[in-house]
């Protein structure tokens, strides 16, 4: 259905609205994993051409994100997006393959961009209406081009518009000319471009990143409420937290807020978005970045991977498993880089060389932190065949018999076989099934 809607939207860059109704993209896992590579990453064509060296966290991701810089009609700005454009992954047909293995599109969309400096003059209501609309016409570009080469953009993650336009996160002096100290009016073109989007293509997830914390808790939940007032809810909000801001990792010079602060507000923005219904999750990403390239001009994948697993685990302690994990990064190897070039950290494959510090590898790693796998096994062991009553009975003894000696068929939960708790499945595990059977009745094994 989708598919034969875009034919009929999108057929040049400025969008035509079709009047239709059917049901936004959702992931269907409880916890949604979104990877979004570096822009410029070195590798990002190989995820394609090479899918076995990515296996496991191929099978874990459930949307793959993508920039409008990639997949946009007109060349990417500079070098930033190195090899990694529209035309190359046309040829490699990663659209269709990200379809074929059965995972979303997400486009990271234009940012509602302003486009008068500070100091010039201009005609503010103009320029809001100008950035909707070419927000619009450039996200447009991209869904019609991943349509036209086998692929259905599924999500949109508008990136950042209240740091575009807010003006208490720029230094006097500095900023668009049409900056605002008012959260209610970026809501109101935030709201402008989701109303023609969704009138557009409606099965399409809107949601936004917020930078934190030049947005406080107080003015993200302002900015959310404005929306809402305006008949506006963000399918998802993903924070975008920065490092820089941290005086934990940068010092009082530059930081705003303490990690500590930071727990605590991630603990009610994480009851504001629950009580709102709408998916809430910090992006994954090494927090340390900004101010390690900013202030030693030097920066590895390694520094990335440590860094990131850091902020992993910070997450976990502050708020427990996220209603998605969101993999992505923006790092560069230096900073201080005046045509941002180079945002290549970190390499993506391979997933399983602990020589490597990879995304992939990260996002393996960053899963088993924050999402843990449950044990087939709960309490003590012996339901051998997985019975609902999870009670050890005579079936259970001639199903591992069965296992052991006879058809050898894999059993639903090996764990459960486990009855003498030595971490391998043997005879001895069916001495004690007998013996707490028939014999001594003592318990078998707790689960591992």
């Amino acid at each position: 259905m989708k598919a034969d809607m875009m034919r009929r939207i999108f057929v040049s860059v400025l969008v035509g609205v079709v009047a239709c109704s059917t049901a936004k993209a959702q992931v269907e896992e409880e916890t949604p994993v979104w990877f979004g590579p570096a822009i410029g990453s070195v590798d990002m064509l190989q995820l394609f051409s090479d899918s076995a060296t990515w296996e496991t966290a191929r099978s874990e991701i459930d949307v793959f994100q993508f920039l409008t810089h990639h997949v946009n009609s007109w060349p990417c700005f500079g070098s930033l997006c190195s090899t990694n454009v529209l035309s190359n992954l046309v040829a490699i047909q990663a659209f269709q393959r990200l379809e074929d293995w059965g995972i979303e599109i997400a486009i990271e969309g234009a940012g509602i961009l302003p486009q008068t400096p500070f100091g010039s003059p201009a005609n503010c209501a103009l320029e809001r209406q100008t950035a909707v609309q070419n927000a619009f016409n450039w996200t447009a570009d991209a869904i019609n081009n991943v349509y036209a080469n086998g692929g259905t953009v599924d999500h949109i993650a508008i990136d950042e518009p209240i740091r575009r336009w807010y003006a208490p996160i720029y230094p006097p002096g500095q900023g668009p000319a049409c900056q605002t100290d008012s959260l209610p009016l970026i809501a109101e073109m935030v709201a402008s471009f989701i109303t023609q989007m969704n009138s557009a293509a409606p099965w399409i997830s809107i949601g936004q990143i917020i930078l934190y914390p030049e947005l406080d808790v107080d003015g993200i939940q302002e900015y959310v409420i404005a929306l809402e007032q305006l008949g506006v809810t963000l399918d998802f909000v993903h924070l975008d937290v920065h490092g820089l801001r941290i005086i934990d990792y940068a010092g009082p010079v530059y930081g705003r807020v303490t990690l500590a602060q930071l727990r605590d507000d991630l603990q009610e923005l994480k009851s504001f978005f629950a009580a709102r219904s709408i998916p809430f999750a910090p992006i994954l990403i090494d927090l340390s970045f900004t101010y390690q390239a900013f202030l030693f001009g030097e920066y590895t994948d390694e520094h990335y991977y440590e860094g990131a697993i850091d902020w992993i685990h910070q997450v976990d302690s502050a708020m427990g498993l996220p209603d998605r994990l969101v993999f992505e990064s923006w790092a560069r190897p230096q900073y201080i880089d005046t045509n941002l070039i180079h945002v290549t950290t970190p390499i993506n494959l391979p997933e399983n060389d602990t020589t490597v510090f990879s995304h992939t590898r990260l996002v393996n790693e960053g899963i088993a932190i924050l999402r843990p796998p449950q044990s087939c096994c709960v309490g003590t062991t012996g339901n051998v065949d997985g019975s609902s009553d999870d009670v050890a009975s005579l079936v259970d003894l001639i199903r591992l018999i069965d296992y052991l000696f006879i058809s050898y068929t894999p059993l639903v939960c090996e764990a459960e076989a486990d009855t003498d708790g030595s971490g391998d499945v043997g005879l001895p595990d069916l001495s004690r099934l007998i013996d707490h059977l028939f014999v001594s009745t003592s318990p078998t094994a707790s689960c591992l």
